[in-house]
C-alpha cells in the first residue's frame, strides 16, 4: 500500500541543544532534499524509521508524527547542525524484500518490542522549515524472522511487516567477498531520530571477518542504528550501523555540541557485516522471536528456502530439513 504523507510546517526555535554518535572531520549529513544523486534519493526511499507506536496519534484520517524537536529532546546547543528539526525515529532499518525489513538487532529485541514499533517511509525533510510527518500508513510488525545482538558481533533483525510493499524496490544485498579496507561507503537513516539523513563520503578503516563486523568513519548517531552501509561504487548493502563512538559532549556543563574528531580518530563505526552471517546466527527459540516457530535461519543460501521466505530473492535460508518445527 502507498503512503501519502503530508507537510508539516515547524518553527526554527533557537533554544539550547543535544547528547549522544560522532562527526570525523567534516560534517557529511545531507537533508534528501538537498541531495544531488538520484540513484541514491531513490535508495532513500526504500530506508525506514522505527517509531514508537505509543508516540505516533491518528486524527481520524493521518497518522502524525512527534514534532518535538532535537533541541528540545536532548539540549542541543543553537549552533548544531539541525538542532531545529523534529526527533521520533528510535532506530533505522531498510526493506529487503516487500514484507521484510532489516534493523540492528538491539533496536528489535524480542517480539514485545516489534509489535510496539511502527514502521514508516519517506519519514524526511520537504525542505528547510517543513517536514513529511503525517502519513495516511504505516507498517507495523507482524513476526521476527531472525534475530541476534551481540556487542562485539553481529547485531541484526529481520521483520516482517503487516503488508506487503509494492512500490519501493527491495535494497540488493553485497556478498562482500571484495570488501577491502579504504572502500568508500555511504549511509541512510536517522541520526539522533532526525528525518532521513545520507550521510557519504565514509571509509573502511578496518574489516574483521572473524567477529563478523567492519569500522568506518561515517559521520553516524545513535538513531542510525540498523540503517544500511553501502558500497560506493556497487550501491549495495555491505552491512548494518550497529555501534560507534560518543555522539555529543557537554559544553561549559550547558547544553551538548557533535562530538568532533579527525578523519582516522575515534573508534570509528561499527558495521555488521551482510556476508558474515551464517545460520547459527539467527535462531528464533520459540520465545524471545516467535511463539509458534522454532526456525533456523541464514543469509545468503542459494540452494532450498523455508517457507518463511518464499518468494523473496534477497533474504533466503538454509535446507529445508533445518526448518522443521
Amino acid at each position: 500500500m502507498k503512503l501519502y504523507p503530508s507537510v508539516i510546517v515547524f518553527s526554527l526555535t533557537l533554544s539550547a541543544v543535544a547528547n549522544d554518535k560522532i562527526i570525523y572531520g567534516e560534517d557529511n549529513r545531507h537533508d534528501v532534499y538537498t541531495y544531488r544523486d538520484p540513484a541514491i534519493v531513490e535508495l532513500s526511499r526504500s530506508t525506514v524509521a522505527l517509531i514508537k507506536k505509543s508516540d505516533i496519534r491518528w486524527d481520524g484520517d493521518y497518522y502524525n508524527i512527534p514534532n518535538q524537536s532535537l533541541s528540545q529532546r536532548m539540549n542541543l546547543c543553537t549552533q548544531e547542525r539541525f538542532h531545529n528539526q523534529p526527533a521520533a525515529a528510535f532506530c533505522s532499518g531498510f526493506l529487503v524484500g516487500p514484507k521484510k525489513i532489516i534493523t540492528a538487532g538491539h533496536c528489535i529485541q524480542n517480539l514485545n518490542d516489534c509489535k510496539e514499533t511502527a514502521f514508516v517511509f519517506d519519514y524526511k525533510m520537504a525542505n528547510s522549515s517543513q517536514y513529511y510527518g503525517s502519513f495516511s500508513n504505516i507498517f507495523l510488525c507482524k513476526k521476527i524472522l531472525g534475530q541476534k545482538k551481540d556487542s562485539r558481533g553481529v547485531d541484526f533483525a529481520v521483520i516482517e511487516i503487516d503488508e506487503e510493499i509494492t512500490d519501493r524496490t527491495p535494497l540488493t544485498l553485497a556478498s562482500a567477498s571484495d570488501l577491502e579496507v579504504n572502500d568508500s561507503v555511504f549511509t541512510i537513516g536517522h541520526p539522533s531520530g532526525l528525518p532521513t539523513k545520507i550521510t557519504d563520503n565514509g571509509h573502511i578503516r578496518s574489516i574483521d571477518t572473524e567477529a563478523g563486523n567492519f569500522v568506518t568513519n561515517l559521520d553516524t548517531f545513535g538513531g542510525n542504528s540498523g540503517s544500511p552501509v553501502f558500497n560506493s561504487r556497487t550501491h549495495e548493502v555491505e552491512g548494518i550501523l550497529v555501534r560507534g563512538d560518543t555522539d555529543y559532549v557537554t559544553v561549559n556543563d550547558s547544553c551538548k555540541s557533535t562530538n568532533r574528531v579527525g578523519n582516522n580518530q575515534g573508534k570509528g563505526e561499527t558495521v555488521s557485516m551482510i556476508s558474515e552471517i551464517d545460520e547459527e546466527g539467527i535462531v528464533g527459540d520459540g520465545s524471545s522471536i516467535n511463539n509458534d516457530s522454532q526456525y533456523r535461519y541464514i543469509w545468503f543460501s542459494w540452494f532450498e528456502t523455508c517457507n518463511e521466505f518464499r518468494g523473496s530473492q534477497f533474504v533466503r535460508e538454509v535446507d529445508a530439513y533445518l526448518c522443521r518445527k
